[in-house]
């Protein structure tokens, strides 16, 4: 189970108003009673904090302030990449070692999709993989929409911004094999099923791969 996890780490990334904390809870609910009545769990953007998101209130605006400078911009890459690694070892890859689901919103890649949301001066590459000390997920859902959609549902960001989110979501989305585009302006139930129906694809694959069907003749 340490070498080989029987829970899974899900990611979801959307711009704001694309549905991703209305997601998180239950979709981490259902892929529990999946798994077999276990508890799942689901975060914000980093898996372990020293505040929880309601102590920090409302975001608004959150791209209006300035950048930072380039050595301030690496110093915050630096002490929040400390948090990610924490929370991974700490939260993230126990849960998956007792075979119980995690669903993060944002993670790790919100730095590299939305540097400006951040304050970020310098460049970073939103790759699917992560540093080596922090947990990669198994697969990650995509939600994308029209900015004019999504402007409907949440109005915190300006229209432009919407736009820039998407175009950067929709290449990340077309360049990474076990990342999944998903249209968020449907309806939440459709959503809600699509999302549920690739994280039970991507559990039979990965049984496939561990579990190949003449595993037990070899061993009878």
């Amino acid at each position: 189970r340490v070498r080989r996890p029987t829970g899974v780490f899900i990611v979801l990334l959307g711009p704001d108003g694309s549905g991703k904390s209305s997601l998180a809870g239950p979709l981490a609910g259902v892929i529990a009673e999946r798994l077999g009545g276990v508890s799942g769990s689901s975060f914000h953007w980093k898996p372990f904090r020293t505040r929880s998101r309601s102590d920090e209130g409302a975001v608004t605006a959150p791209h209006a302030r300035s950048p930072r400078s380039r050595t301030a911009s690496r110093l915050f890459r630096l002490a929040h990449g400390a948090e990610f690694v924490l929370g991974s070892w700490l939260r993230i890859r126990p849960a998956l070692i007792r075979g119980r689901p995690v669903v993060g919103e944002r993670y790790w890649f919100a730095l590299g999709l939305d540097p400006l949301r951040y304050r970020l001066d310098t460049p970073v590459v939103p790759t699917i993989e992560c540093p080596a000390l922090v947990e990669s997920p198994e697969l990650t859902l995509c939600l994308v929409a029209d900015a004019e959609a999504l402007q409907q549902r949440k109005q915190e960001v300006p229209i432009e911004t919407t736009k820039r989110q998407t175009a950067a979501l929709e290449a990340f989305a077309r360049k990474h094999a076990t990342a999944f585009r998903i249209d968020a302006a449907r309806p939440f139930d459709e959503v809600f099923g699509r999302c549920e129906r690739l994280v039970l694809a991507c559990l039979a694959d990965r049984d496939e791969r561990r579990y190949p069907p003449d595993t037990h003749r070899r061993r009878t």
